[in-house]
């Protein structure tokens, strides 16, 4: 200017670019998460589907077995043991396959709890090892729900809490922590 050197300095405030990326970022990261639970719904559906028609022989086979065996057999007893670990397993089966499907729920009074814990033990496995998880869940009333639906909520908490970990500023390891309370019931009108 007016014949001696100026500097010229200009700045972007790129903010708003930096929180769109991070945005962006997220929403991929979930859409992968998404696809990956899809996959291990078509591939557990499919190993369900398998599971179930080996489980209909073996309890094929194991009534068969108990209509040639006599009333007080120790053999019986055994054969009952069989068809009573086949009926559980197949009830297991009903649940992956409810799970892969998403298909219709049937609901049903169930006590919360039980569900809810097997529901935490499959999450602890899917969490990533630093993030710690915490759970109190002792209700034992009785809700009516589909025991299968809780299982869907295991994998949203695990994203839910892997996710949040960009948000955390600490030194300490993330935490998750579960509860189910005892509540009153709703009054009908």
């Amino acid at each position: 200017m007016d014949g001696r050197p100026a500097r010229l300095r200009m700045a972007t405030d790129i903010t708003r670019i930096k929180d769109l990326e991070r945005e962006q970022d997220q929403i991929e990261r979930a859409l992968r998460q998404s696809q990956k639970m899809e996959a291990i719904g078509t591939l557990a559906g499919g190993i369900a589907h398998d599971f179930n028609n080996i489980l209909m022989a073996i309890m094929g086979y194991t009534e068969l077995s108990l209509t040639h065996v006599q009333e007080d057999s120790r053999l019986r007893s055994c054969l009952r043991g069989v068809m009573n670990g086949a009926q559980r397993a197949r009830d297991l089966v009903k649940q992956i396959l409810t799970f892969s499907r998403r298909g219709e729920t049937q609901r049903q009074p169930i006590q919360l709890d039980i569900p809810v814990k097997e529901a935490l033990k499959l999450l602890r496995s899917t969490l990533p090892s630093d993030i710690r998880m915490v759970q109190d869940v002792a209700s034992t009333g009785l809700v009516l729900a589909d025991p299968t639906q809780i299982f869907h909520l295991a994998p949203e908490i695990g994203f839910q809490a892997d996710g949040s970990r960009q948000w955390v500023v600490s030194d300490s390891p993330p935490l998750v922590a579960v509860g189910v309370a005892q509540m009153r019931p709703i009054a009908r009108s």
